[in-house]
């Protein structure tokens, strides 16, 4: 997938019926082509770095899916309990602005998550 994305064969760009999943994809890919987002002119990656980008492309890739595969079980009746309050705190590995692409583009992902008819 990642040779794909980096010769243009793959296509990630989200379209109008795209929901949070294609998002976060279309986001996680300025991890692999990070010279060629709006701050890629300040980035300086040496062959390890950019290693190490294409690996956090994957585990995230990996872990966006499993998040939905999760989704899909069926509940045993009963075993639903009350919902909680959850925070998460994510060490970066850059600063924000060196990663912002992979940051902006995740958020219109969210949006149908917060609109859905409840």
């Amino acid at each position: 997938m990642v040779r794909r994305i980096r010769s243009s064969e793959l296509a990630l760009a989200p379209r109008a019926e795209s929901g949070w999943y294609d998002y976060q994809t279309w986001a996680l890919k300025a991890l692999v082509l990070p010279e060629r987002m709006p701050e890629g002119e300040r980035l300086r990656l040496d062959a390890g770095y950019t290693t190490l980008l294409d690996d956090l492309f994957k585990g995230l890739l990996t872990l966006t899916r499993e998040t939905h595969v999760k989704q899909l079980e069926m509940p045993i009746a009963g075993a639903a309990g009350p919902g909680r309050e959850v925070f998460i705190d994510i060490p970066l590995c850059c600063r924000p602005s060196q990663c912002q692409s992979a940051l902006q583009r995740s958020s219109p992902g969210w949006k149908p998550c917060f609109s859905a008819p409840t």
